[in-house]
């Protein structure tokens, strides 16, 4: 009786310790893409550019989380953009920038 309390004993650590390992990678696999996607974020350039000739749109992709850059209606620059959560949703619809600063604060919502 001893022996299989012994033998289930090991089995459950066994079990415990490749459970254990399971969410060490899961883990450490999500951290490398979040350290991946911070890293592909340091490589784009944070300063302002001059803005190409001609007509200039600013459109936002909700979906794809993106801005770009229109330069007479032809794709000029994509950026990276976070946009609302349900309770808080990106309005919709044609706006005019009228203010903007390199560092303006902390963001909406949060």
């Amino acid at each position: 009786m001893k022996y299989i309390t012994l033998i289930l004993a090991k089995q459950k650590l066994l079990y415990t310790g490749f459970g254990l390992l399971a969410f060490v990678l899961l883990v450490g696999f999500f951290a490398f893409l979040d350290y991946r996607d911070d890293q592909e974020l340091a490589q784009q350039s944070g300063g302002p550019a001059d803005p190409p000739p001609g007509v200039i749109d600013l459109v936002i992709d909700v979906q794809k989380r993106a801005l770009v850059v229109l330069n007479d209606g032809v794709p000029y620059k994509e950026y990276r953009v976070a946009v609302g959560k349900s309770s808080t949703p990106t309005p919709i619809g044609e706006w005019k920038v009228v203010w903007k600063d390199y560092n303006w604060g902390t963001g909406f919502g949060s």
